[in-house]
């Protein structure tokens, strides 16, 4: 799957990781605060992403 960069029109794979940090909206809801940039052009992407909407991550390196 690729999605393509609103300012630069590449197409883009994946997007490189700036800031993930959890806080806390003006309406009280607790989420990720993301910020991701394009690797082509340097356009910085943004999301709220709601606590709630996390999913445990089920991690091969970690099983016994």
């Amino acid at each position: 799957m690729s999605l393509k960069c609103k300012r630069c029109d590449n197409e883009v794979e994946s997007l490189d990781h700036i800031q993930s940090t959890l806080a806390q909206a003006d309406d009280g809801t607790w989420g990720v605060d993301l910020i991701l940039m394009c690797p082509y052009c340097a356009q910085a992407y943004r999301a709220f992403v709601p606590t709630a909407d996390l999913t445990p991550h089920e991690d091969s390196d970690n099983e016994d």
